[in-house]
């Protein structure tokens, strides 16, 4: 007790007077900042405090005291008031030479292939390969009535899509690319076939030409304003050396919208000056992302550790307790204040902190009996019933705050099902995180049970529930009216399965989207549930099915059994038995189980969980890594990846006759043909009705 109290004391006495300080730290990286990975790392912030500058070469950095140079800093001359960032990633890396050379390829003023649709374009008009030659030429910006457009188009046009041309000379020396974008009032852009960024527009792209913005957005540039940098590194592998395509579908509010505005900026960024670069314009402002920062060999844990920070001369100079976080938090010094800290809600990388923090965050809350099954009614408590004042909860599913009802310092009578959510909100404090419990009470099930808890309004409000028909609604899936079940809106839940035993298997936080087709129509609904770290686990670890051996799912899918739904006389298991029977065949299959869903807290019937088939699904089962793969569905309308060698095949059979021996064994190279005669047969022979012409996908490596 004695050592480690004299320990603090000299940890504190050193970190007083050092001239570089661990500033901030952010533990749980949802969406805050991006590296040139495009992945969403830990990050620490060092600050020189001190009037002199410092050379961070062979500093050492560290979450564990014993082994304070895990990780050693690079060459680098830290500058007086000058912030350097690091993100605790675990790639190990040391920035070598820091500056990236940035030019704009596509801008104002650049030409432009265009056309304002009055039907259906085909699907593949996004792709770098489709024939533009019949659109018009125009210049950057397109639109009407604001000023800044080249190219006019009449007034009350609904869209506006473009293709734009550009060259990739060497594919290697591309490290970084962004885009900045002045628009009215919504638009989808894709990079040779992919989308890779949207605004004010939701569906399955690429969308319909009539669709309308989702709201009214106005340009920024005729108005003084700067456009926001979009940084699209993780889009780099999209590029091809040589020619590649911008395609960009411009939507209005309305007809009656009195402007419509497109000017494009593409930018990419080397590891060389390029001969003849045609630089930044200079409406563009991407300064701080010139700067590359190392990884540590180490991540923090969002549970709580400490950061140390040791000179090359081995003398201890600064640490900093990193509590436990929620995604986007951060723990900081109080400006002016280097030994005190709070805990900030918005983080401020590599500028001085927000003066806007808490001290700290309440305890969580603990019950006298976890959630579970129970035959009779019970009585519930807290543990520290002096905190009952502080703790608030709900039993609707939304997120409790000090508007709800106080748990009390008295036990509760509970006699009936119901999910309760519940944290400790105290003055001064951050609240703590919200805890959930599901109490079953003279429930009899043989099937596992998931809980579904979000705020009502997320469900079943007419502006923007998922679940109702609404009032904000889009017309498909066999819905000639709008309907908000239609829309590609996810909504944050709480997620928690529970065994057959009555054990909990995992409780975590989600995101969930309504899925299917045609079967959205039905009162109960198929969900798509996502772990991202924005909720809170950016993947569930847990063997989901016993017929697979696989541990880690980025997402699932809650069935309501599409075609084979109760509500129309069938067992709502046919398709997982069928899958079961082609278990010894060469076809990928969903693994499926049933189960029973409570929503809110409410019986919601039975839903067959089962795999969702995305990119993770095929490296699950295929051994296949997701980032080397294509991914189509439909008439190759592309998942992941792109589709043109899926193209390069439907040409390939369509000038050839199958009947050659050499041209079949050509195909054969291009397609897994037993997988293929086995998928055939098996779709043939169950007579699947919703086939071929619908919910079909394939891949390749």
């Amino acid at each position: 007790m004695w050592m480690w109290i004299f320990m603090l004391s000299i940890l504190a006495s050193t970190h007083l007077s050092a001239q570089v300080i661990i500033n901030e730290v952010m533990a749980s990286n949802g969406s805050t900042l991006l590296d040139e990975d495009g992945d969403s790392p830990d990050w620490i912030e060092l600050l020189n405090i001190g009037s002199t500058t410092v050379n961070l070469e062979n500093y050492g950095i560290s979450d564990d005291y014993e082994e304070r140079f895990k990780y050693v800093l690079p060459d680098y001359d830290l500058a007086p008031g000058e912030f350097y960032l690091i993100f605790a990633s675990d790639k190990d890396r040391v920035s070598e030479d820091s500056e990236v050379y940035w030019e704009t390829l596509i801008r104002r003023n650049d030409e432009t292939q265009y056309l304002v649709p009055t039907s259906s374009v085909n699907v593949n008009w996004v792709e770098s390969n489709y024939n533009d030659d019949a659109w018009n030429t125009g210049k950057f910006g397109i639109g009407y009535g604001d000023g800044d457009d080249r190219t006019t188009v009449s007034s009350g046009t609904i869209s506006v899509f473009t293709r734009t041309k550009f060259t990739i000379e060497n594919l290697e020396e591309v490290s970084r690319m962004m885009l900045h974008i002045d628009f009215d009032d919504g638009y989808v852009a894709y990079l040779n076939g992919t989308e890779i960024s949207r605004e004010s527009m939701t569906g399955t792209s690429p969308l319909p030409y009539n669709q309308t913005a989702d709201g009214y957005t106005e340009p920024k540039l005729i108005f003084g304003n700067s456009l926001e940098a979009i940084e699209l590194d993780e889009f780099v592998e999209l590029l091809v050396e040589g020619e590649n395509t911008l395609a960009i579908q411009l939507h209005n509010s309305g007809s009656g919208s009195s402007d419509l505005t497109l000017i494009p900026y593409l930018t990419i960024g080397t590891v060389n000056r390029k001969s003849g670069s045609r630089g930044v314009p200079d409406e563009l402002n991407i300064e701080e992302y010139s700067i590359s920062f190392p990884h540590t060999n180490f991540k923090i844990s969002s549970q709580g550790e400490t950061i140390y920070l040791t000179s090359p001369t081995q003398v201890y100079t600064d640490s900093l307790l990193v509590p436990e976080l929620m995604a986007d938090e951060s723990i900081g010094r109080v400006i002016g204040y280097s030994d005190s800290t709070n805990i900030f809600l918005e983080a401020t990388p590599n500028e001085a902190n927000s003066t806007i923090g808490y001290v700290g965050r309440s305890g969580n809350p603990e019950l006298s009996d976890a959630g579970g099954f129970f035959p009779e009614p019970i009585r519930l408590s807290l543990i520290d019933s002096t905190m009952g004042e502080y703790v608030y909860f709900t039993v609707d599913g939304s997120t409790p705050d000090e508007t709800d009802l106080k748990f009390g310092e008295n036990s509760r009578n509970i006699s009936r099902t119901f999910t309760l959510k519940f944290r400790t909100i105290e003055p001064g404090k951050l609240p703590s995180p919200v805890r959930v419990e599901s109490y079953f009470i003279g429930e009899e099930h043989e099937l596992p049970i998931v809980t579904v808890s979000t705020h009502p309004d997320y469900l079943f409000s007419d502006q923007q529930g998922i679940y109702v028909r609404g009032t904000n609604g889009v017309t498909g899936n066999c819905e000639n009216s709008p309907a908000n079940w239609n829309q590609d809106w996810e909504v944050p839940v709480h997620v928690e399965l529970y065994e057959t035993d009555g054990s909990r298997a995992f409780t975590s936080g989600a995101g969930a989207k309504i899925f299917g087709g045609c079967s959205r129509q039905n009162p109960a609904k198929s969900l798509s549930i996502f772990f991202r770290s924005e909720y809170g686990n950016s993947e569930l670890n847990y063997k989901l099915f016993e017929s697979k051996d696989i541990d880690s799912f980025q997402g699932f899918v809650l069935r309501n059994s599409g075609n084979d739904f109760t509500s129309q006389g069938h067992s709502m298991f046919r398709d997982g038995l069928m899958v079961t029977l082609v278990d010894d065949t060469e076809i990928e299959s969903q693994a499926f189980r049933p189960a029973v869903l409570y929503l809110n807290g409410v019986y919601w019937g039975i839903h067959n969980i089962r795999e969702k088939v995305n990119e993770h699904f095929i490296e699950s089962n295929s051994d296949v890594s997701s980032d080397n793969i294509d991914l189509l569905e439909g008439d190759g309308w592309v998942i992941h990846g792109t589709n043109e060698a899926y193209q390069e095949l439907i040409s390939f059979l369509q000038n050839n006759n199958l009947a050659e021996e050499d041209a079949y064994r050509q195909v054969e190279e291009l397609i897994d043909m037993d997988n293929y005669i086995d998928y055939m047969a098996a779709e043939i022979y169950y007579a699947n009705t919703d086939w071929p012409g619908n919910n079909i996908k394939f891949w390749r490596s």
